[in-house]
């Protein structure tokens, strides 16, 4: 994991290769990992689908798979669309 910034939040990204038992149906399990964390909002970024769940303090919690990754971000304070398109796009 590592900690990165846009404007005024604070992101902690943590990256993982994607569970074997993922690659059958990565697109299902993401789906089902994302309501544990209540991210029931989908935005779609370059062909990726991104799961934002926004807590009512503010804090986002953030879920997709890019290539063999899976990735979960949480930041301390909410971020529009827009930004999370472009740090998502700008992720190598």
């Amino acid at each position: 994991a590592y900690v990165d910034t846009v404007g005024a939040a604070s992101l902690t990204v943590s990256e993982q290769p994607l569970p074997s038992d993922f690659k059958d149906d990565a697109a299902a399990e993401i789906d089902q990992l994302a309501l544990g964390y209540n991210a029931t909002q989908k935005l779609t970024v370059g062909g990726i689908i991104v799961h934002i769940g926004t807590s009512s303090k503010g804090p986002q919690s953030v879920i997709f798979a890019k290539g063999d990754l899976l990735i979960l971000i949480k930041t301390t304070v909410p971020l529009t669309n827009d930004q999370w398109t472009a740090y998502i796009t700008a992720l190598q």
